[in-house]
């Protein structure tokens, strides 16, 4: 019984983190996804397979 508490107060805890990085950085990584079109991303493929670390 001990150890299902235990189980039970570990399984809050980490969907207390869970929640608390989802509203902090869920904003952050929707918005930096925004401007990621089909167009977008093809650009930063080929500049990224042209240049590589260069840049």
């Amino acid at each position: 019984m001990k150890m299902l508490a235990m189980k039970r107060s570990q399984l809050r805890r980490w969907q207390a983190s869970l929640i608390i990085f989802l509203s902090v950085m869920g904003p952050g990584i929707i918005t930096a996804n925004v401007d990621n079109d089909a167009g977008g991303i093809y650009t930063y493929s080929v500049a990224g397979a042209r240049y590589g670390y260069m840049l």
